[in-house]
């Protein structure tokens, strides 16, 4: 078995056989990591705080570990983590260190890790290792308030400018809400490298006004559609100034040659703004650049370019900056990666991001004009073009299934959309066209079936409250919206529209009754086995609805509609229906029994309730 399938298959049996009552779980499919962290030491719903991880490296290996991270601050980390060995040592008597565990409490990195092989019982090891930390569950809950007391732990505070400051040193915040939040994961991206593929670079050392130059004659390119605006402050890009004048030696910078020779900037940008907005007088946005907080070249600060010595503006047009070219004849998934490997800024850039610098041509136009169709924008709750692309990715996942069919998804979601954009980068006019037809054929569809809760979930009711509800209506799930954008696109349009009612109810009762569809759009959805499976599960759903050569034995919507119009109490429990999408038309003498689907033999139920009674009888 494939090591990273083996890795999903112990966590699903990991998570079957230990109590998690009291532990939050949080799944990071693309790093193939699972955090798991008690309640009492949750901080913020989106750090990790103390936390203990299980992954796979990429030798196959399941590493076992400890980490220390945000909302606790760089600059307190190795403090905090010498106090939470000291608690751990104090209160377990287990010895990592003679069983094989590293211990490190320097700021970055593992507290406390192991590297182990992947066994088909791994499962147990990751219980036995969890296990370890039950008993030190209030000590460490002490600690981290100890450190909040102190103002040691800094959690996101639009109020607190401070707190921000230091938060965004170390991880990306969004400025804006989303429209849409993405329920989505991938089990990561790998590549089949040969020796064939090939990178191809070239190193060089430019001057700076021979950049400068290539910039203003449009030959080199800081600001491609995937890179940010300018944010470096006054105080930071005068900083850089005085160390080329110092000679001292800055990053590297990489740029990446388009097939019309242009070059692009992928690290670096912040840098070669700097530089440029000093020589031409201006930042960006306008603003005289004068320097400012100058250190050592005192006689420097608060002058403008042209205010500085002569033998100072010289030195600075001539000094040299290291660049490497990744060249246009290089392999495009191979390009991918080292794009996404140098991605390390304080504003980290997605696949989709990354895809629009390296897959430059018709095909992203292409995507991006379909992204704009309102009727989709609708389906999916865009309020407008999403800042960082995930409208345009869903164009894309809808894209790669019709090219590709669901087969050829063996190898992670990101690598089967990476191998469409490179196949259709240059698509021609006739494919263009039958995209464009059958991508607004989906639309429509779907938009007839839900509306603007097309792709969402339903959570079904229980013993408890029978009533189903939706979950997050601003949570797209995207496993749910590549088998419906894709499934319906092989039959008339007017057979489907014929059938509506029929499928709307048969899409409801997958996400509410059927457990392998369940599992297989909620758990380790990258997996290929679990994408062979949903859209298994789906296209059968879909062909029995649409035989028309099969026996009648669904209730029409119209008399759902009238039956919860004149009493939307549920004929089996008796407790009220709130939803018409929860309900169910149940067979009083039931189907399979001889019943006939006629008005006379029909009652309202909860889809619970209806399930309950099916199950019992």
């Amino acid at each position: 078995m494939d090591p990273r399938a083996q890795f999903y298959n112990q966590i699903e049996l990991f998570e079957n056989n230990f109590d998690l009552e009291r532990w939050n779980i949080k799944k990071d499919g693309k790093n193939n990591i699972i955090i798991v962290i008690p309640k009492e030491w949750v901080l913020h719903s989106q750090y990790n705080g103390v936390s203990l991880q299980s992954s796979i490296n990429t030798k196959g290996e399941l590493a076992l570990s400890v980490s220390v991270e945000n909302p606790i601050p760089l600059q307190y980390r190795a403090d905090f983590k010498k106090d939470l060995l000291t608690i751990i040592k104090s209160n377990i008597s287990y010895d990592f260190q003679s069983n094989g565990f590293e211990i490190n409490t320097e700021s970055r990195g593992k507290l406390i890790k192991k590297r182990i092989p992947m066994l088909s019982d791994s499962y147990k090891q990751i219980m036995e290792f969890i296990n370890l930390f039950k008993d030190i569950i209030p000590h460490v809950q002490s600690l981290l308030k100890k450190y909040n007391a102190e103002n040691k732990i800094f959690l996101p505070d639009s109020n607190n400018k401070k707190t921000m400051k230091l938060i965004e040193s170390e991880i990306y915040q969004q400025s804006e809400s989303p429209d849409v939040i993405f329920d989505e994961d991938d089990s990561g991206y790998t590549i089949n490298y040969t020796p064939e593929r090939k990178i191809f670079t070239q190193k060089s050392e430019y001057s700076v006004e021979y950049l400068l130059r290539q910039s203003r004659r449009g030959k080199l390119n800081l600001q491609p559609d995937f890179q940010r605006q300018f944010v470096w402050d006054k105080v930071k890009a005068s900083g850089l100034i005085e160390s080329l004048l110092l000679d001292v030696p800055i990053p590297i910078i990489y740029l990446a040659e388009d097939d019309d020779g242009t070059l692009l900037v992928i690290d670096g940008q912040q840098r070669l703004s700097s530089i440029f907005s000093f020589i031409d007088g201006r930042f960006p946005n306008g603003k005289f650049f004068r320097l400012s907080k100058i250190k050592i070249l005192k006689e420097i600060n608060q002058k403008l370019f042209s205010e500085i010595d002569e033998s100072y503006q010289d030195k600075l047009e001539e000094a040299p900056l290291s660049t490497i070219i990744v060249k246009k004849e290089s392999d495009p998934e191979l390009k991918f990666e080292i794009f996404e490997r140098l991605n390390t800024g304080s504003v980290k850039l997605n696949d989709q991001e990354l895809r629009n610098c390296l897959f430059r041509g018709p095909y992203i136009d292409l995507l991006k004009q379909l992204s704009n169709d309102k009727d989709y924008q609708y389906i999916m709750g865009f309020k407008g073009p999403d800042k960082r692309m995930k409208d345009v990715e869903y164009v894309l996942r809808f894209s790669s299934f019709f090219h590709q069919s669901y087969f050829k998804c063996t190898n992670g979601l990101s690598n089967f959309l990476n191998n469409d954009m490179k196949n259709y980068q240059n698509i021609n006019e006739e494919d263009q066209e039958e995209l464009i037809t059958n991508f607004k054929k989906a639309v429509q569809i779907n938009k007839s079936l839900f509306g603007n809760r097309s792709f969402r979930k339903i959570r079904r009711g229980d013993d408890n409250d029978p009533n189903s509800t939706w979950k997050n209506t601003a949570v797209v799930n995207g496993s749910l919206y590549d088998v419906m954008m894709t499934c319906f696109i092989q039959y008339d349009r007017n057979i489907i529209y014929r059938n509506l009612e029929a499928i709307r109810e048969a899409v409801i009762h997958l996400m509410t009754e059927n457990q392998d569809f369940i599992d297989s759009i909620e758990k380790w959805t990258g997996q290929f086995d679990r994408v062979k499976k949903r859209f298994e599960i789906f296209l059968q759903t879909i062909r029995s609805i649409l035989d028309d050569g099969k026996e009648d034995r669904l209730f029409s919507y119209d008399l759902k509609e009238k039956l919860f119009k004149q009493n939307n109490k549920c004929a089996i429990c008796g407790q009220m229906i709130y939803m018409i999408e929860d309900a169910a038309i149940d067979h009083i003498e039931q189907y399979w029994l001889g019943g006939r689907t006629i008005p006379e033999n029909a009652r309202l139920t909860h889809r619970y309730c209806n399930s309950v009674r099916k199950r019992k009888e």
